[in-house]
């Protein structure tokens, strides 16, 4: 799916995504940062800035099925590489084991 982000602030931080702003649609929020600004009496204040996007009901249900799926295959290929890790690991060990028997038997 296509999202359009565009720039966006307020002086309220938004939620990842906000549900109940609108009956139609769900508006998306990433990179969420705060910057302090001076308004035109010189006052320092504080704003959040961030990327925003707004999706239909039906469009926001396609993006969380796919986001889902592209975080189940992330955290798939996350314990893959874990278990590889796992697998390394075990190998040394056995490879010390020898080591250690071999010096023990010489």
């Amino acid at each position: 799916m296509n999202i359009e982000w565009y720039q966006s602030e307020s002086t309220i931080k938004p939620a990842e995504v906000c549900l109940d702003w609108s009956p139609r649609n769900v508006y998306l929020h990433r990179n969420i940062r705060q910057e302090e600004r001076e308004d035109i009496d010189g006052v320092k204040i504080k704003m959040w800035v961030y990327d925003e996007a707004k999706l239909s009901r039906a469009d926001y249900a396609i993006y969380a099925a796919e986001k889902t799926a592209e975080d189940i295959i992330s955290a798939e290929q996350e314990i893959t590489d874990q278990d590889l890790s796992m697998m390394e690991a075990e190998q040394e060990i056995t490879d010390l084991d020898l080591r250690i028997m071999d010096l023990e038997n010489a």
